[in-house]
């Protein structure tokens, strides 16, 4: 059982969105200029983008319909930004978001479907909460070892642009993890406090080192540092199709309770293409 219906948490992941739009404009001046970062807000839906990264997952929009209605003068407002600066990016859409229709009309306004997962939540209260630490030694990373968390999520062949953009410091209210192999980093994880809410994310084990009991272990450290914190209640998504993370989180207490969709627009690659998807 989660303490909070759907729609509550729902409503309290909203401040997850807004915590990344304000890292956007006020965090590493650095990583803010290196990667032109920025938002913006067109009612309560926020535009999280960086202008020197054109890679997909770095361009997104949140909160879209969550708030409040999203009307079309809204959409086309945040739509029209990113094709304007030929940006790839994903819109994330709860199935509380308002109109119902919402997910149509990204697709009638030339988006498509990228990828569903599910959206899970457990309470930080009980004996279920580990006090104290697994044998897995999982050790706080600091910035300076970001490129180390960059290369586990991308490999080594990744485009030097984009693996510098996963390897910028984490936000304030962020801690990544991560379980050491000597000087290789194997595992990693993040978790992201917003008030009362834990937010897990960032998970990625190297192939080598799986079905050890790693992300387990790193499950075990935030869950137990959320509380510490103060933290009432712990969130994390994990794709539909990713059974081997469904069960290792809901080992854990982690329950499904709604799938939300994401749509991806990318730039056309020609004039011609241009034509077709006009």
């Amino acid at each position: 059982m989660t303490p909070l219906s759907p729609r509550e948490l729902a409503l309290a992941r909203t401040a997850l969105g807004q915590q990344r739009a304000a890292h956007h404009l006020h965090g590493d001046a650095a990583a803010r200029q290196a990667f032109g970062l920025g938002a913006f807000e067109v009612g309560h839906a926020a535009a999280l983008y960086a202008r020197n990264a054109p890679w997909l997952g770095a361009n997104t929009i949140v909160n879209l319909g969550t708030l409040e209605p999203a009307t079309p003068e809204a959409l086309a407002q945040l739509l029209s930004f990113f094709r304007d600066a030929a940006l790839p990016f994903v819109v994330i859409v709860t199935p509380f978001a308002e109109p119902a229709d919402l997910p149509e009309q990204l697709l009638g306004a030339g988006l498509s479907p990228w990828s569903s997962h599910w959206v899970l939540a457990r309470p930080l209260s009980g004996p279920d909460i580990p006090l104290s630490q697994p044998a897995v030694a999982v050790q706080p990373l600091t910035g300076e070892q970001g490129e180390a968390v960059g290369r586990l999520m991308l490999g080594d062949g990744a485009p030097a642009e984009v693996l510098a953009f996963m390897s910028r410091p984490a936000g304030p209210h962020s801690t990544r993890y991560g379980v050491w192999a000597g000087t290789q980093l194997i595992a990693t994880a993040e978790l992201t406090v917003a008030g009362q809410l834990a937010y897990l994310s960032g998970a990625i084990t190297h192939p080598d080192h799986r079905q050890q009991g790693l992300q387990a272990a790193l499950l075990q450290r935030r869950l137990a540092d959320a509380a510490a914190l103060g933290c009432t209640v712990a969130t994390t998504e994990v794709d539909l199709s990713n059974e081997a993370s469904l069960r290792n989180v809901e080992r854990a207490g982690f329950v499904r309770v709604y799938q939300e969709q994401e749509f991806f627009w990318r730039p056309p690659r020609n004039a011609q293409e241009a034509e077709t998807t006009s």
